[in-house]
């Protein structure tokens, strides 16, 4: 997914936090590779700085435990999300 990504937006997202708008960049980890590299990424551009961080684990592929973990042992600016639709509605697989 990295190739698809617009860096650009974090242009962006700097010009609009002057502006006092409240964003979020959101990560979705699906294991600890996954956590490590969105790590760099929000120390590399400083999205801390810009944005609200969210990291939201996928389902069945890697603990919300063991991201909560990783956030508190790298002491990152970040809050953890879990997917609020696959907890509500567990039978539909897309779309919602």
């Amino acid at each position: 997914m990295a190739e698809q990504t617009d860096w650009d937006n974090i242009t962006r997202l700097a010009a609009r936090r002057k502006n006092n708008s409240k964003d979020d960049v959101k990560f979705v980890i699906s294991s600890e590779k996954d956590f490590l590299w969105s790590k760099n990424i929000i120390e590399e551009y400083r999205l801390d700085s810009v944005a609200a961080i969210l990291l939201s684990p996928v389902e069945f592929l890697f603990a919300p435990s063991i991201l909560a973990e990783l956030i508190m042992k790298h002491r990152l600016h970040a809050k953890m999300q879990l997917q609020l639709c696959r907890l509500l509605w567990p039978q539909t697989d897309r779309g919602i």
